[in-house]
């Protein structure tokens, strides 16, 4: 048992240090690297679609299926040769339905934000560059439980706000003359204060909740918090 301890112990040692290297690493590239020269004045689109559908049976009769609908979008623009400031707007929303006669359970959650951001480029060769973005955001949720069981309804609703920062490094890599690549390491640094209200249909409890949270993505034993995507630069007029 000992042994085994030691050896997970090692594994997420060695996963935390091999961010800390790869952050470090790209710190060194950023500091030796020289200033971005893209067009002052040049607007930057990006964002995603996401999509993603989930269904199973047992042999009791019952069934479950999910949804998951997400959509992002955010538009930028050069103020300098190396910074881009910009907004972005997202929208998320999951729903379940549970099938267990005579019971079931429907669960529907959405999400919207919106956020500032600010990101400064470097080069660190050609058409490859170094950046790193702060941003501020807001995020307002809304959510629904709806249980029945054995004929007996029940509805929970829920709603909910947090705001915060984050900040988030990256490279990126100019395809052509309208197309980067990035890959970023997502929430290096990430604050935010949370509060919640929830209210139930046959009783007149309200339960509500208010939080800080500080993380940060190093403390994590894996890398799974890499992104990436693409930024279209439109033409100037």
């Amino acid at each position: 048992m000992h042994q085994s301890f030691g050896c997970c112990s090692l594994l997420s040692k060695n996963n935390h240090m091999k961010k800390t290297v790869l952050l470090a690493t790209f710190a060194l590239l950023i500091s030796f690297a020289s200033k971005a020269q893209f067009d002052i004045g040049q607007k930057v689109i990006s964002g995603g679609i996401s999509l993603s559908n989930s269904n199973s049976t047992s042999t009791i009769n019952s069934s479950q299926n999910g949804f998951t609908f997400g959509l992002n979008g955010s538009l930028g623009k050069f103020v300098s040769a190396d910074h881009l400031v910009g907004f972005g707007i997202s929208y998320n929303n999951f729903s379940q339905n549970q099938q267990f006669p005579p019971n079931s359970n429907k669960i529907s959650s959405n999400q919207i934000g919106l956020n500032y951001y600010s990101t400064y480029y470097k080069t660190i060769a050609k058409n490859l560059y170094g950046f790193i973005t702060w941003s501020a955001f807001g995020n307002y949720s809304f959510n629904s439980n709806n249980t029945t069981s054995n004929g007996v309804e029940s509805v929970q609703k829920g709603t909910g706000f947090n705001l915060g920062f984050n900040v988030v490094p990256g490279i990126s890599y100019r395809l052509n003359k309208r197309v980067l690549f990035n890959a970023t390491l997502n929430n290096i640094l990430s604050a935010s204060f949370t509060s919640s209200k929830t209210t139930y249909s046959n009783s007149t409890q309200i339960d509500k909740g208010n939080g800080f949270n500080l993380s940060s993505s190093l403390s994590g034993g894996s890398l799974g918090n890499i992104g990436i995507g693409f930024s279209i630069l439109l033409n100037k007029k």
